[in-house]
């Protein structure tokens, strides 16, 4: 399913620099980054805690706690441990919601996707029912900080556009306006054009998707990507425009 894939590719969840205020976050940011390996996330997640656990209300601390524990959650195969995680992923993005004097996007952005793999493990319905609060909240993302994660709030409007019933607001015309603008805004990010010709191949509009995939694979350089995310998706795009299947899962 799409929608499964999607939020395991999830954004190039970001390079890290800014507003560090103690060495535990840099030690989690910097541990973080090379979060191809599982166990330097576990890492993270601990500086990161130590430093809520002498500042409990930073929001600089919450939302990477957030991110931390949907990064987590995502991979783990235990459902219950799953749902820990991203009940805490709930909860952080909350609080950072709650005590960030200037609102961050990063707050509202973690707050929508650990929101929405809480709700997807409760079940399709329950998802579905939810994705108007979700889609509020990465409403929010993208006022106030449109290019985090890669254009990331233009991305998952999309996908949740295109994955919403219509009867519950789902607009592939829409999906198509923020994924064409996630490209505008971040051309040189493969998750937004993977996620353009997912949409095309869901339509079977294959002459298109290949299009697509052709144009991009044309411009971009692979060594400008940052991201482990980023190669990943690039090289599904390389697959697609080679045997015009998209991997299995897809």
């Amino acid at each position: 399913m799409i929608f499964k894939i999607i939020f395991l590719l999830l954004l190039p969840s970001i390079s890290i620099t800014a507003f560090s205020q103690t060495s535990d976050l840099d030690l989690g940011d910097a541990l973080y980054e090379k979060r191809e390996q599982l166990e330097n996330v576990y890492k993270a997640q601990g500086h990161f805690g130590k430093h809520l656990d002498a500042n409990p209300n930073d929001v600089q601390g919450l939302w990477r706690a957030s991110m931390v524990n949907y990064y987590i959650g995502h991979l783990l195969e235990n459902e219950d441990k799953r749902i820990e995680h991203y009940k805490l992923g709930v909860g952080q993005g909350e609080a950072c919601v709650t005590h960030s004097a200037k609102k961050l996007g990063q707050c509202y952005f973690w707050l929508a996707t650990n929101t929405a793999l809480l709700k997807k493990e409760k079940g399709s319905i329950n998802l579905a029912f939810g994705i108007s609060s979700i889609i509020d909240l990465f409403n929010k993302a993208l006022e106030l900080d449109p290019l985090y994660a890669g254009a990331g709030p233009y991305r998952m409007l999309a996908l949740l556009y295109f994955k919403a019933p219509f009867f519950l607001g789902g607009d592939e015309g829409k999906a198509y306006e923020f994924i064409k603008e996630a490209i505008r805004l971040k051309p040189n990010e493969p998750l937004n054009h993977y996620f353009y010709v997912s949409f095309l191949v869901k339509n079977k509009k294959l002459p298109e998707a290949k299009e697509a995939a052709k144009s991009f694979l044309d411009k971009v350089n692979p060594s400008s990507f940052e991201f482990f995310e980023s190669i990943n998706a690039h090289k599904k795009i390389l697959t697609f425009f080679e045997t015009g299947d998209l991997p299995k899962n897809d």
